[in-house]
Formats: structure tokens, C-alpha cells, sequence
């Protein structure tokens, strides 16, 4: 679920008494909330925000001071490492820190962009291994929305209305599509980021093909049918050998949490229906009811949902959580209502990379 690299110029909100720690002070800039120092800032002052995820120069963590707390980049096929340091999160005497804050600089001014300035960039995680050769394919089949942090949108849901919260799912993000003219319509399946071919050139399918069984084929042609539209259903991809969490699978696994008609997304109910009737399963829902900042930090910590904690393996908390509406709507800040909140827990594990867009 591809994001935005957002790292600027921001206010400081609220300043909060760490409840486990003198020396330590929580401040929250938009919704993300971090540990600084005590004393270090004040409600109203103006400071850099970079959030988890994002990836410094080496030489600028060290300056800052913050090389301690990021992690190193992962290795590259030939073995070799790329450079640069990788924003984490953490609990710091139980509490959830996510990224840090810096002074802003003389002459910076609130909402500007610093990732030109200090040379920052979005940390991309490596394809998984059997990911498949890249094919071309029809517009139609079309990426995922991009799905932006509610740590930095805290003003797209307003408190008390209806949203649904499902679990994020720490896997590979796949799509599948019928697409094409009439009886020229064809089945596709790729990656968020490339459609990629059913088999490689020495007969492996790949792992994006996997879920394309005969009840999400049905889910397709029935879609495409009813809507005399390209249908394309999204999902994730999990287990072993696709990340570090196996969620008790022997095998990849796959759950679905979107779908769209013509590039138009289906309402919940009606995705929930039909995915029902063709026997497709679906990202489970943790929460449903008034939206209120409390209640997506309740449910974006806890137990994952898709398998008992002692069959879950090292880690057996949740990626975090997506919101969305029940019916849907758009904001001119995100596009498309639908924003994830991300666990410190589980940006803080020792696994392999995130895949948290």
C-alpha cells in the first residue's frame, strides 16, 4: 500500500508527560507522536518530523544522532548493501515512539519539504523471492490506490462517523484483473507496482498467480459482467517465504481487501457480498463504528486475527490497521478516504523489511 514521502516543516501540537519516564516528554506533530527529550519542545514550536520508514544518509543520522535507531538497509541479490539508514519506531518504556523530531533551522517555514535539502528518500522493500518476470498489460489493469498515513492526515475522518477498520496484513500486495475488449479479455496478475508473467523461463509460477484460483476467476467474470467494466481485485499475499510473519501457514495465503469496476472501488457491503458469494476471503474487519483517534490506536496494537499467538511465529501482533469508510468518498488531501495506521510493535520487530508502502 503505497505512500507519500512526506518529511517537513510542522508544529508541534501537544507536548505530554512520558508516563514511564522523567527525562522523556511525548510530542505529537499532526497524529504521529514521538519521544523527545524533556524540555526539548513546546506546544506551538516549529520543527522536522521524519516518520518511520524513511531513508537518511548515513553521514545525516550521525550528525543527528539517530543512527542507534534506525537499521540498515537489506542486502541486495549480489550481496552487496545499499547505503543509507532506515527510520524505525519503538516502545520506549512501554509507550509507542514513531520517528523523531529535530529543531527546525532558521529561516524554515511550516509545510516545507525537507527531502531535497537533507537527501531523504521512501524505503522500498526487495520483490519476494518468486515474484515472476515483468510482462506489459492493458491500462485497465491498474495499480492500487495509494493509501497515506493517518499520522499525517488526522483531519481527513471526522470524529463520530461510521468507518470500518480491517487488519493490515504484512505480506506482498497483489492484484488480479480481467481485462480487455469482449472475448479478448484476459486474466492478469502482478505485484502492486508490475504485472508479471504466469510462469518464468524455467516453469515456476509466480507467487502473484497463486491466488488466482476458479472462485476469484468467478469473482472477476461475475464483476466485470455485472458492471460491463475491467474488474480488478487487490490483496495480500502472505505467509512463509513471502515475509518474516507465517500467520501458522504452511503455504502462501491470500486475503482480499479491494476491489474496482471500470477504476471505480466497490462500497464495502458490496464487496463484502460478493467476495462472500464466490467464496474469496477477505481481510478480516477488527473494528466497525465511530471514527475517534482513541479507537485507531486501540486496534492498530493487539493480537493478529488470522491465527492463534502460538501459532503465529516470533511476532504475533498485528501489521496495524487500514480505515475506510463503509461508502466511499474522497478528500482533495488523499484522493480516495482510506488512510493506514502502522504498530509500533511491528515496526519495531527484528524481521525482514516492511512492506508498509
Amino acid at each position: 500500500m503505497p505512500s507519500s514521502l512526506i518529511v517537513e516543516v510542522a508544529r508541534v501540537e501537544e507536548v505530554a508527560d512520558h508516563p514511564n519516564a522523567d527525562r522523556l516528554q511525548l510530542a505529537r506533530v499532526k497524529q504521529w507522536w514521538t519521544a523527545v527529550k524533556a524540555g526539548e519542545f513546546a506546544a506551538g514550536d516549529l520543527a522536522v518530523y521524519v516518520p518511520p520508514d524513511v531513508v537518511l544518509p548515513e553521514p545525516l543520522a550521525e550528525e543527528w544522532g539517530v543512527a542507534a535507531y534506525c537499521s540498515r538497509l537489506p542486502q541486495n541479490p549480489d550481496g552487496t548493501r545499499p547505503p543509507g539508514l532506515r527510520t524505525r519506531a519503538a516502545r520506549l518504556r512501554g509507550v509507542p515512539s514513531f520517528g523523531f523530531l529535530r529543531t527546525a533551522e532558521p529561516g524554515m517555514v511550516e509545510g516545507d519539504s525537507v527531502v531535497d535539502r537533507y537527501g531523504l528518500s521512501k524505503f522500498t522493500p526487495p520483490a519476494p523471492v518468486g515474484a515472476g518476470e515483468p510482462v506489459d498489460a492493458p491500462a485497465a489493469f491498474h495499480r492500487y490506490t495509494g493509501v497515506e498515513s493517518f499520522g499525517n492526515f488526522p483531519g481527513v475522518f471526522a470524529d463520530g462517523e461510521p468507518v470500518l477498520l480491517t487488519e493490515k496484513i504484512h505480506g506482498t500486495n497483489c492484484r488480479l484483473g480481467l481485462v480487455g475488449d469482449g472475448e479478448e479479455a484476459a486474466f492478469f496478475a502482478g505485484s502492486a507496482r508490475l504485472a508479471v508473467a504466469e510462469f518464468s523461463g524455467k516453469g515456476v509460477r509466480s507467487l502473484y498467480w497463486r491466488p488466482l484460483t476458479d472462485a476469484v476467476k468467478a469473482f472477476l467474470a461475475s464483476l466485470r459482467a455485472d458492471a460491463g467494466a475491467d474488474a480488478v481485485l487487490f490483496g495480500e499475499v502472505f505467509g512463509p517465504k513471502v515475509q518474516d510473519m507465517a500467520y501458522g501457514r504452511g503455504e502462501p495465503d491470500f486475503r482480499a481487501f479491494d476491489a474496482s469496476a471500470g477504476g471505480r472501488y466497490l462500497d464495502h457491503a458490496e464487496l463484502t457480498a460478493r467476495l462472500a458469494e464466490a467464496g474469496v476471503p477477505q481481510a478480516p474487519v477488527v473494528y466497525e463504528g465511530p471514527f475517534s483517534a482513541a479507537a485507531v490506536a486501540e486496534h492498530t496494537d493487539g493480537p493478529t486475527t488470522l491465527c492463534a499467538a502460538a501459532e503465529a511465529g516470533r511476532f504475533a501482533g498485528r501489521e496495524g490497521v487500514v480505515i475506510r469508510p463503509p461508502v466511499e468518498s474522497f478528500d482533495p488531501r488523499v484522493g480516495r478516504r482510506i488512510l493506514k495506521s502502522v504498530s509500533a510493535d511491528y515496526l519495531a520487530r527484528r524481521g525482514k523489511p516492511t512492506d508498509n508502502g
